[in-house]
């Protein structure tokens, strides 16, 4: 179980969206017990079970469902003996009730440039719940007088803010810096990332 949580952390901490499903309870003859656990994404299962067979297959496309919905749901199961015998021999029979969850990264917004149409995209973004992140090479623009709400200022050109930040599909990017050639730099090293949005103004 310690592995499938680790893995669970790893995959939302690269920006992916997945869904955990746990068994919460059992009653009569189940091929898990409550606590067991499996990770499903858009593709299909990722790792553990809860058992196999057609419950497992009917709980992963459940699981698919819930990820495009993004919401988390209670399912309840109940398999006879006869039910589960046609599942390639199982013997299994009784009820399961699970819980899907979906696991997904916190939305991350950064934003180039430090200039009043920043200020206000800044704070709009942190009134719906985004992480902000500011860019600018300007101490006097870029700093937390001008940005309270932000979570981090980044004071750097665009080239090495870039090295260390991590760009996933939970990353949202808005361009508002002083001038176009800032602009056409901060698009051209972000254009091929897996950012979920990048606009820019006009």
């Amino acid at each position: 179980m310690t592995e499938i949580l680790k893995e669970a952390l790893r995959r939302v901490d690269k920006g992916e969206v997945i869904a955990l499903v746990t068994v919460v309870e059992t009653k009569g003859s189940t091929p898990r017990e409550a606590g067991a656990k499996m990770l499903v994404n858009k593709d299909g299962l990722i790792a553990g079970t809860i058992g196999g067979g057609i419950t497992e297959a009917k709980v992963i496309e459940e699981a698919k469902e819930a990820l495009k919905e993004r919401k988390g749901k209670l399912l309840a199961y109940h398999l006879t003996k006869e039910e589960a015998a046609r599942d390639e021999g199982a013997i299994c029979g009784g009820d399961m009730r699970l819980f899907i969850d979906v696991l997904q990264p916190k939305e991350e917004i950064l934003i180039f440039g430090a200039g009043h149409i920043a200020v206000y995209v800044s704070k709009l973004a942190k009134m719906i719940g985004f992480k902000v992140t500011i860019i600018d090479d300007r101490q006097e623009f870029a700093n937390q007088e001008r940005f309270p709400e932000a979570d981090e200022i980044i004071v750097e050109t665009i080239g090495k803010a870039l090295n260390n930040i991590k760009i996933t599909p939970a990353t949202y990017i808005v361009i508002v810096t002083r001038g176009h050639l800032k602009d056409e730099e901060a698009l051209k090293s972000v254009i091929r990332s897996s950012a979920a949005y990048i606009g820019m103004i006009g």
